[in-house]
């Protein structure tokens, strides 16, 4: 003879059975959503739509006059909001290479640490690098407190064509080039890049930049890894050089010399993994808090 389950027992069966549970996708994105700091996906407003620090763009006529830019677009005539253009909804579009610059502060929006230091910014990019930008380097992004050659890090194209794409994670100027040197065909400031094998960009399609640091300023020594369309381009480990900023006075410079569309920047406070960064690239409507 059979035993009939206890009443308080059946009933927990028929609520487990019954309760549905989330996908792998979804649960993947919940955990992608906690590490999120900064986001800016640019669907009807240039302002970052969430953000431990400030939400606010700014524009000035100058890279060396950015501390005395302005709140929104106006001092940057060549930088505009595409309607339905951009990876998801709308996008930045640059339209023109200029002197003008556009830039969020990235205090308290890069989980910046000076002992322990982990993130992964995450942006996509439409444009023809061969068509599009003048000669002369572009940084699309570019992220520190003083310049792109002390405690900066960054991605760039080459200044003449044929391009390459590059990710420099740039520690300490007076580490790196005490004598005073410069980057040119200096060995000390070369092999903190990482270059692209092959320019994935295009005029038609957008293409997914993310790249991560972690452990960087720790004992122990830091890594960088470089994506793109969410596949490994290249990394760097047993980093032990510094990378100090005055915090308050750190930027996400966007559009540097640039031309083309940009969308969906977005900071997270740790360094995503492969599986991650893969998750992020296919994600069918973009992340949201």
């Amino acid at each position: 003879m059979k035993k009939k389950l206890p009443y308080l027992a059946l009933f927990a069966l028929l609520v487990a059975c019954s309760t549905p549970t989330a996908p792998p996708e979804e649960e993947a994105t919940a955990s992608l959503r906690k590490h999120l700091i900064f986001h800016a996906s640019f669907d009807g407003q240039a302002a970052a739509d969430y953000a431990v620090g400030s939400k606010v763009i700014r524009s000035a006529p100058s890279f060396d006059q950015r501390f005395e830019g302005i709140d929104g677009l106006d001092a940057h005539p060549f930088v505009k909001l595409a309607n339905g253009r951009g990876k998801y909804g709308d996008a930045l579009e640059f339209t023109q290479k200029c002197k003008e610059v556009v830039f969020f502060s990235a205090d308290q929006n890069l989980a910046y640490d000076s002992t322990d230091w982990d993130a992964t910014v995450s942006f996509w990019l439409q444009l023809d690098p061969a068509v599009d930008l003048q000669p002369g380097y572009c940084d699309p992004v570019q992220i520190s407190d003083v310049g792109y050659n002390d405690a900066g890090l960054w991605v760039d194209f080459t200044q003449n064509n044929p391009r390459q794409f590059r990710l420099g994670v740039i520690c300490e100027l007076q580490e790196w080039d005490p004598e005073g040197k410069g980057p040119d065909n200096n060995p000390a400031f070369l092999d903190q890049l990482i270059a692209a094998d092959t320019l994935p960009f295009s005029r038609q399609s957008w293409t997914h930049v993310a790249f991560s640091i972690e452990n960087l300023n720790s004992a122990e020594g830091g890594s960088v890894r470089f994506y793109l369309n969410g596949a490994p381009v290249g990394k760097r480990e047993q980093i032990k050089d510094h990378f100090f900023w005055d915090e308050a006075r750190a930027n996400i410079m966007l559009g540097l010399s640039y031309v083309g569309l940009m969308d969906e920047l977005t900071v997270f406070d740790k360094a995503l993994n492969e599986a991650e960064i893969r998750q992020l690239y296919v994600l069918p409507a973009g992340l949201t808090k």
